[in-house]
């Protein structure tokens, strides 16, 4: 098929296609099918299936653009298998956005067949966090009960992936009160995110308890509400830009200078905020600031705040750290995390082999496709055994959930925590 007859077939089914998918669609033109990608997709290592690497991707995204491709069962699943790590972009020559590609296709299938029973529930229960504690709650109950090993084995894997419930929510930690001093001018918001709010308080508190220490007052949402990138990733715009605006005109209420988080997928989320609004004259301002104030919680100590550890050792613990794929691929915080970490008394840092291979979280990934996270994480632990530390951290809850699962299914022995619960450590005493 010549390059004219392609752009005619693209032509004839454009009328769904969004100028960024088009655009996307021109730029695989320069895919050369080097298979260099194959080498760090982890989809493509559990899998070995050509069609699981970007290459693979690819050749069914133009397919599917051009019109010779429907939207069958095994073409959603094979989009749907891609973890959006983007790793294969840091090898790709042409630089083709893969992870783009495929996200914004299945939004484009979204719209056109809606969503399933299951995501639509994962939807609603992102967009009032206290439903999704519920869940957690329930699970957590069932797990006490013993009713967990009554469920199908693909249930009871989705089951298991969860911690412990704590007893208390981070909103439920601090009584609600929106303002914790810390004797500076400097005042700074801090968005905990839902898995925070509700499975990691202990990492919110962390984060507050640093914050003052560094001399800043802290505001907090009364109430935690999702930063949206589900619903944009499931094609629910609306709702989207509904959560967008609530977390936007909250913290411009509140005058803040910074808004930080301890979610580098949060972190990504609410940074692009500034893109959302840019036809909207009533939020197009409020949400460019929102975006530049947004930082990473390691980023903002290391690079802003002039980062101080407390007096305390924390003993000789060996650490190490994974590289969760939003905040190092798509926000460049490599480095913060590990001078965090390297600042700190009684600490070694260990280095871990491949890093930055993806968990197998990746959002709710893991609860859709246990079978092949499960695979990738399998891998991930292995490495985190090589480096033979006690504490393995990461900049991501959804991470430290799938970290601490793997450390359970597969026996490593180590605790998981967030780089910044180790640095609240050295100020108690």
């Amino acid at each position: 098929m010549t390059a004219v007859e392609k752009m005619e077939k693209l032509a004839n089914v454009k009328s769904g296609v969004t100028p960024e998918l088009e655009k996307l669609y021109h730029d695989t033109d320069n895919c050369v099918r080097c298979g260099r990608c194959t080498a760090v997709c982890p989809t493509y290592k559990a899998t070995r299936k050509e069609m699981m690497s970007a290459r693979g991707r690819v050749h069914l995204a133009r397919k599917y653009l051009e019109g010779s491709l429907g939207v069958s069962k095994t073409f959603k699943l094979y989009n749907d298998l891609c973890l959006g790590c983007g790793a294969c972009l840091e090898v790709c020559p042409p630089k083709i956005k893969t992870d783009e590609l495929v996200g914004l296709i299945k939004q484009d299938i979204f719209g056109k067949q809606g969503h399933s029973l299951d995501e639509m529930m994962m939807l609603k229960s992102c967009s009032y966090p206290q439903s999704f504690r519920w869940i957690v709650k329930m699970i957590d109950l069932n797990k006490q009960l013993g009713l967990v090993h009554l469920l199908p084995p693909e249930l009871k894997a989705k089951a298991n992936m969860f911690p412990p419930a704590p007893d208390k929510t981070l909103r439920d930690l601090v009584k609600g009160v929106e303002l914790t001093r810390g004797g500076g001018r400097t005042k700074v918001g801090y968005y905990p995110g839902c898995l925070t709010q509700s499975l990691y308080p202990d990492v919110g508190m962390a984060v507050v308890e640093v914050l003052i220490n560094h001399g800043y007052d802290v505001v907090i949402p009364p109430e935690t509400v999702c930063c949206g990138l589900p619903h944009k990733e499931g094609g629910e715009h609306s709702e989207h830009r509904r959560l967008a605006g609530k977390n936007i005109e909250f913290f411009a209420s509140q005058g803040v200078d910074y808004i930080v988080t301890n979610c580098g997928t949060c972190t990504h989320a609410l940074k692009e905020y500034g893109h959302i609004f840019t036809h909207d004259p009533a939020m197009a301002d409020k949400a460019g600031e929102f975006a530049a104030k947004t930082r990473d919680i390691m980023d903002f100590l290391t690079e802003v705040a002039g980062l101080k550890a407390g007096p305390r050792s924390l003993g000789g613990i060996k650490v190490t750290y994974h590289d969760s794929c939003h905040l190092s691929r798509r926000l460049g915080v490599v480095k913060q995390p590990r001078k965090l970490l390297a600042a700190l008394p009684g600490l070694t840092f260990e280095e871990m082999p491949k890093a930055n291979w993806c968990c197998g979280a990746a959002g709710s990934y893991s609860f859709k496709h246990p079978a092949t996270a499960r695979q990738i994480l399998e891998q991930k632990m292995a490495n985190v055994a090589a480096t033979g530390a006690q504490v393995v951290t990461a900049g991501c809850p959804s991470c430290l959930m799938q970290l601490d699962y793997g450390k359970r299914e597969f026996g490593v022995d180590c605790l998981v925590k967030h780089p910044v619960q180790l640095l609240a450590d050295t100020f108690y005493n």
